[in-house]
């Protein structure tokens, strides 16, 4: 089990998820979409109940990023309001376990770290 707090976590944005799914592809990591029950995923932060109950449903139908190995990489909000409504998810699984993934996305143009200025986003 693992716990890294959001802001040490890569971040990548909806628009930039076919850029990942190609470079995934590119580095034979065989990236793959799914339909998955939530309970079958495994979160590695704290996740604000409130927002994520409170997002709206074109929010929750973004695909979540998880690992091979079932660990949520981005999206963990997302994630855990379908564990809690008991709705199965859209996930892009990258062909990566978790500890191999975040130096990978890590190393990504279209990755970055949450600061203070960072927007919110969902």
């Amino acid at each position: 089990m693992y716990y890294i707090p959001r802001r040490e976590m890569p971040q990548v944005d909806e628009k930039d998820l076919p850029e990942l799914v190609v470079a995934s592809w590119q580095s034979g990591h065989h990236p793959s979409f799914e339909v998955v029950n939530p309970l079958d995923l495994h979160a590695h932060q704290r996740v604000n109940r409130t927002r994520a109950l409170g997002m709206p449903e074109n929010v929750k139908r973004k695909p979540v990023l998880v690992s091979l190995d079932n660990y949520v990489l981005d999206g963990n909000h997302r994630w855990y309001a379908h564990r809690m409504e008991e709705t199965p998810m859209n996930v892009i699984r990258i062909g990566l376990s978790f500890e191999d993934a975040l130096p990978w996305l890590f190393k990504q143009p279209f990755t970055y770290k949450l600061t203070p200025e960072t927007p919110e986003r969902n």
